[in-house]
Protein backbone atom coordinates (compact mmCIF):
# COMPACT_ATOMS: atom_id res chain seq x y z
CA UNK A 1 0.00 0.00 0.00
CA UNK A 2 2.78 2.34 0.72
CA UNK A 3 4.35 1.94 -2.29
CA UNK A 4 1.14 2.14 -4.70
CA UNK A 5 0.53 4.94 -6.44
CA UNK A 6 -1.99 7.95 -5.56
CA UNK A 7 -2.94 10.63 -7.82
CA UNK A 8 -4.50 13.71 -7.05
CA UNK A 9 -6.28 15.98 -9.30
CA UNK A 10 -7.93 19.59 -8.80
CA UNK A 11 -10.73 20.97 -10.65
CA UNK A 12 -12.16 24.52 -11.41
CA UNK A 13 -15.67 25.07 -10.93
CA UNK A 14 -16.55 24.58 -13.94
CA UNK A 15 -15.08 20.97 -13.92
CA UNK A 16 -11.33 21.83 -16.13
CA UNK A 17 -8.20 19.93 -14.35
CA UNK A 18 -6.02 22.79 -13.10
CA UNK A 19 -3.15 20.85 -11.68
CA UNK A 20 -2.49 16.93 -10.76
CA UNK A 21 -0.25 15.73 -8.67
CA UNK A 22 1.13 11.91 -8.69
CA UNK A 23 2.92 10.45 -5.24
CA UNK A 24 3.21 6.89 -3.87
CA UNK A 25 1.74 6.36 -0.58
CA UNK A 26 4.69 6.84 1.33
CA UNK A 27 5.08 10.33 0.00
CA UNK A 28 1.19 11.28 1.33
CA UNK A 29 2.35 9.66 4.39
CA UNK A 30 5.05 12.57 4.50
CA UNK A 31 2.99 15.13 3.38
CA UNK A 32 0.95 16.47 6.04
CA UNK A 33 4.19 16.61 8.43
CA UNK A 34 5.58 18.71 5.54
CA UNK A 35 2.81 20.96 5.59
CA UNK A 36 2.52 21.42 9.45
CA UNK A 37 6.44 22.06 9.41
CA UNK A 38 5.76 24.74 6.68
CA UNK A 39 3.08 26.27 8.76
CA UNK A 40 5.10 26.03 11.61
CA UNK A 41 8.05 27.77 10.07
CA UNK A 42 5.79 30.33 8.04
CA UNK A 43 4.13 31.56 11.77
CA UNK A 44 7.47 31.27 13.01
CA UNK A 45 9.04 34.03 10.67
CA UNK A 46 6.11 36.34 11.04
CA UNK A 47 6.37 36.15 14.63
CA UNK A 48 9.97 37.48 14.69
CA UNK A 49 9.52 39.96 11.25
CA UNK A 50 6.46 41.80 13.65
CA UNK A 51 9.55 41.84 16.99
CA UNK A 52 12.16 43.22 14.42
CA UNK A 53 9.60 45.97 12.91
CA UNK A 54 8.86 46.89 16.76
CA UNK A 55 12.65 47.00 17.40
CA UNK A 56 13.19 49.03 14.15
CA UNK A 57 10.72 51.51 15.66
CA UNK A 58 11.82 52.05 18.99
CA UNK A 59 15.07 52.42 17.34
CA UNK A 60 13.90 55.02 15.49
CA UNK A 61 12.18 56.73 18.20
CA UNK A 62 15.67 56.45 20.32
CA UNK A 63 17.39 58.42 17.77
CA UNK A 64 14.52 61.09 17.37
CA UNK A 65 14.68 61.61 21.09
CA UNK A 66 18.18 61.82 21.19
CA UNK A 67 18.57 63.99 18.51
CA UNK A 68 16.16 66.40 20.35
CA UNK A 69 18.05 66.07 23.45
CA UNK A 70 21.08 67.11 21.61
CA UNK A 71 19.19 70.33 20.35
CA UNK A 72 18.23 71.21 23.46
CA UNK A 73 21.23 70.55 24.89
CA UNK A 74 22.94 72.92 22.21
CA UNK A 75 20.64 75.57 22.73
CA UNK A 76 21.00 75.27 26.80
CA UNK A 77 25.02 75.50 26.40
CA UNK A 78 24.66 78.43 24.22
CA UNK A 79 22.14 79.90 26.60
CA UNK A 80 25.19 79.63 29.53
CA UNK A 81 27.66 81.09 27.43
CA UNK A 82 25.58 83.68 26.59
CA UNK A 83 24.53 84.32 30.69
CA UNK A 84 28.68 83.95 31.17
CA UNK A 85 29.41 86.77 28.56
CA UNK A 86 26.69 88.64 30.43
CA UNK A 87 28.62 88.39 34.01
CA UNK A 88 32.03 89.59 32.20
CA UNK A 89 30.04 92.59 30.47
CA UNK A 90 28.68 93.56 34.14
CA UNK A 91 32.44 92.67 36.03
CA UNK A 92 33.80 94.70 33.72
CA UNK A 93 31.20 97.72 33.98
CA UNK A 94 31.55 97.64 37.79
CA UNK A 95 35.15 97.38 37.95
CA UNK A 96 35.83 100.11 35.82
CA UNK A 97 32.55 102.10 38.07
CA UNK A 98 34.72 101.18 41.49
CA UNK A 99 38.07 102.32 40.16
CA UNK A 100 36.17 105.48 38.89
CA UNK A 101 34.85 106.06 42.53
CA UNK A 102 38.02 105.43 44.12
CA UNK A 103 36.45 102.13 45.84
CA UNK A 104 38.42 100.11 43.79
CA UNK A 105 39.45 96.23 45.48
CA UNK A 106 42.76 95.02 45.36
CA UNK A 107 42.75 93.08 41.58
CA UNK A 108 40.50 96.01 40.19
CA UNK A 109 43.29 98.35 39.14
CA UNK A 110 44.80 95.18 36.52
CA UNK A 111 40.97 94.65 35.79
CA UNK A 112 41.78 91.16 36.25
CA UNK A 113 38.17 90.07 35.69
CA UNK A 114 37.08 85.98 37.00
CA UNK A 115 35.44 85.01 33.30
CA UNK A 116 36.17 85.66 29.80
CA UNK A 117 34.04 85.71 27.03
CA UNK A 118 33.26 82.53 25.31
CA UNK A 119 32.18 81.77 21.44
CA UNK A 120 30.37 79.61 19.67
CA UNK A 121 33.48 77.39 18.90
CA UNK A 122 32.30 73.73 18.70
CA UNK A 123 29.07 74.15 19.71
CA UNK A 124 28.63 72.08 16.32
CA UNK A 125 29.50 69.03 17.93
CA UNK A 126 26.13 67.90 19.98
CA UNK A 127 26.62 67.90 23.40
CA UNK A 128 24.55 64.83 24.09
CA UNK A 129 27.61 62.61 22.84
CA UNK A 130 30.02 64.17 25.47
CA UNK A 131 27.87 62.54 28.17
CA UNK A 132 28.18 62.94 32.34
CA UNK A 133 31.42 64.72 31.87
CA UNK A 134 29.12 67.56 29.86
CA UNK A 135 26.65 67.84 32.15
CA UNK A 136 29.31 68.08 35.08
CA UNK A 137 30.86 70.98 33.44
CA UNK A 138 27.73 72.39 32.60
CA UNK A 139 26.85 72.11 36.30
CA UNK A 140 30.07 74.15 37.51
CA UNK A 141 29.34 76.31 34.81
CA UNK A 142 26.61 77.32 36.29
CA UNK A 143 27.21 77.55 40.28
CA UNK A 144 30.09 79.75 38.78
CA UNK A 145 27.69 82.58 37.24
CA UNK A 146 25.57 81.89 39.91
CA UNK A 147 28.96 83.05 42.51
CA UNK A 148 29.92 85.73 40.07
CA UNK A 149 26.31 87.16 40.09
CA UNK A 150 25.62 87.09 43.45
CA UNK A 151 29.57 88.56 43.88
CA UNK A 152 28.45 91.58 41.54
CA UNK A 153 25.27 92.31 43.48
CA UNK A 154 27.28 93.08 46.62
CA UNK A 155 29.95 95.22 44.66
CA UNK A 156 26.78 97.02 43.46
CA UNK A 157 25.79 98.04 46.73
CA UNK A 158 28.55 99.21 47.63
CA UNK A 159 28.88 101.39 44.87
CA UNK A 160 25.43 102.30 45.20
CA UNK A 161 26.15 104.00 48.65
CA UNK A 162 29.89 105.19 47.58
CA UNK A 163 27.57 107.28 44.20
CA UNK A 164 24.93 108.48 46.84
CA UNK A 165 28.34 109.98 49.14
CA UNK A 166 29.57 111.47 46.26
CA UNK A 167 26.48 112.89 45.10
CA UNK A 168 25.75 114.45 48.17
CA UNK A 169 29.65 115.88 48.49
CA UNK A 170 29.16 117.07 44.50
CA UNK A 171 26.20 118.93 45.63
CA UNK A 172 27.71 121.08 48.73
CA UNK A 173 30.44 122.22 45.39
CA UNK A 174 29.21 125.95 44.45
CA UNK A 175 29.35 125.73 40.64
CA UNK A 176 26.43 128.04 39.60
CA UNK A 177 26.17 131.49 39.16
CA UNK A 178 23.95 132.66 42.13
CA UNK A 179 22.37 135.88 40.27
CA UNK A 180 21.72 137.24 36.33
CA UNK A 181 23.99 139.65 35.99
CA UNK A 182 27.38 140.18 34.70
CA UNK A 183 30.75 140.42 35.71
CA UNK A 184 31.72 143.67 36.42
CA UNK A 185 35.04 143.15 39.10
CA UNK A 186 37.59 140.33 38.63
CA UNK A 187 38.62 138.80 41.78
CA UNK A 188 42.32 140.39 42.50
CA UNK A 189 44.39 143.41 42.99
CA UNK A 190 42.32 146.18 41.83
CA UNK A 191 42.37 149.77 42.27
CA UNK A 192 39.95 150.47 45.13
CA UNK A 193 36.37 152.48 43.53
CA UNK A 194 36.16 154.50 46.52
CA UNK A 195 40.32 155.84 47.10
CA UNK A 196 41.83 154.64 43.67
CA UNK A 197 44.42 152.65 46.22
CA UNK A 198 45.21 148.84 45.04
CA UNK A 199 43.49 146.35 46.62
CA UNK A 200 42.63 142.98 47.30
CA UNK A 201 39.23 141.71 45.61
CA UNK A 202 38.18 138.91 47.52
CA UNK A 203 35.35 137.81 45.31
CA UNK A 204 33.91 139.14 41.80
CA UNK A 205 31.21 141.74 41.04
CA UNK A 206 27.57 141.02 39.63
CA UNK A 207 26.03 143.97 38.22
CA UNK A 208 22.10 143.54 38.15
CA UNK A 209 19.17 145.20 39.03
CA UNK A 210 18.20 145.83 42.91
CA UNK A 211 15.65 142.54 43.52
CA UNK A 212 17.38 140.30 41.10
CA UNK A 213 17.14 137.14 43.33
CA UNK A 214 20.39 135.73 44.87
CA UNK A 215 20.35 132.09 44.98
CA UNK A 216 22.59 129.48 46.91
CA UNK A 217 25.33 128.55 44.75
CA UNK A 218 25.02 124.84 46.14
CA UNK A 219 24.19 122.64 49.35
CA UNK A 220 24.57 124.42 52.69
CA UNK A 221 23.50 125.84 56.10
CA UNK A 222 22.99 129.49 56.98
CA UNK A 223 25.85 130.46 59.08
CA UNK A 224 26.13 133.93 58.84
CA UNK A 225 23.95 136.36 58.19
CA UNK A 226 24.86 140.14 59.02
CA UNK A 227 24.58 143.65 57.80
CA UNK A 228 28.32 145.48 57.94
CA UNK A 229 29.64 148.52 56.94
CA UNK A 230 31.49 147.21 54.27
CA UNK A 231 29.36 144.18 53.16
CA UNK A 232 26.10 145.86 54.01
CA UNK A 233 23.56 142.83 54.39
CA UNK A 234 25.44 139.73 53.67
CA UNK A 235 24.87 135.88 54.00
CA UNK A 236 27.56 133.41 54.72
CA UNK A 237 26.94 129.63 53.79
CA UNK A 238 28.83 127.21 55.00
CA UNK A 239 28.62 123.90 52.22
CA UNK A 240 31.09 121.81 53.80
CA UNK A 241 34.51 121.63 56.12
CA UNK A 242 36.38 122.97 53.27
CA UNK A 243 34.21 125.49 51.39
CA UNK A 244 32.04 128.23 52.10
CA UNK A 245 30.34 131.32 50.24
CA UNK A 246 29.71 134.67 50.74
CA UNK A 247 26.50 136.77 49.45
CA UNK A 248 27.20 140.89 50.29
CA UNK A 249 25.33 143.86 49.39
CA UNK A 250 22.13 142.23 49.64
CA UNK A 251 18.85 144.53 49.54
CA UNK A 252 16.97 141.60 51.51
CA UNK A 253 17.28 138.39 53.04
CA UNK A 254 15.12 135.41 52.25
CA UNK A 255 16.35 132.83 54.96
CA UNK A 256 17.65 132.90 58.63
CA UNK A 257 20.42 131.93 59.98
CA UNK A 258 21.08 128.13 60.66
CA UNK A 259 18.56 127.16 58.00
CA UNK A 260 19.65 124.24 55.38
CA UNK A 261 19.24 125.32 51.54
CA UNK A 262 19.79 123.66 49.04
CA UNK A 263 21.75 124.47 45.33
CA UNK A 264 19.65 126.92 43.28
CA UNK A 265 17.56 128.02 46.24
CA UNK A 266 16.52 131.84 46.92
CA UNK A 267 18.66 133.06 49.75
CA UNK A 268 18.42 137.11 48.93
CA UNK A 269 18.09 139.98 46.72
CA UNK A 270 20.52 142.15 44.92
CA UNK A 271 21.07 145.38 46.30
CA UNK A 272 23.15 148.79 46.94
CA UNK A 273 24.26 148.38 50.75
CA UNK A 274 27.43 148.51 52.54
CA UNK A 275 30.51 150.22 50.86
CA UNK A 276 28.99 150.26 46.82
CA UNK A 277 28.32 152.48 44.07
CA UNK A 278 25.68 150.71 42.62
CA UNK A 279 23.69 147.74 42.38
CA UNK A 280 25.04 145.02 42.45
CA UNK A 281 26.01 141.31 44.01
CA UNK A 282 29.26 140.57 45.78
CA UNK A 283 30.19 137.09 45.36
CA UNK A 284 33.26 135.64 47.26
CA UNK A 285 34.18 131.61 47.43
CA UNK A 286 35.98 130.52 50.42
CA UNK A 287 38.22 127.20 50.22
CA UNK A 288 39.28 126.11 53.73
CA UNK A 289 38.69 129.98 54.99
CA UNK A 290 41.00 131.77 52.42
CA UNK A 291 39.09 133.29 49.51
CA UNK A 292 39.52 132.08 46.16
CA UNK A 293 38.55 132.69 42.53
CA UNK A 294 34.57 132.41 42.04
CA UNK A 295 35.22 131.88 38.55
CA UNK A 296 37.27 128.82 38.93
CA UNK A 297 33.82 126.88 40.27
CA UNK A 298 31.01 128.65 38.07
CA UNK A 299 30.15 125.63 35.56
CA UNK A 300 27.55 127.91 33.37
Amino acid sequence: MLLSRYQLTLYSNWGKPLLTLSANGLALLFLPLLLLVLAFGNGFLAVHWHQWRELKSYESALLEQRRRLSHDILLQTSALNEMENQVVRIVDFNTKLRIMLNIADSGDDAASLALSPRDRLGLERLPALYGRNHFRAMRMRLDRVDGETISEEVRQQRIGHAIAEQLETLATIPVIMPTRGRFSSPFGWRNDPFNGGRRFHKGIDLTAPTGTPVRAAANGIISHLDRSPSYGLVIVITHSSELSTRYAHLSKVAVVEGQRVLRGQIVGFVGNTGRSKAPHLHYEVHQHDKPVNPRNYILQ
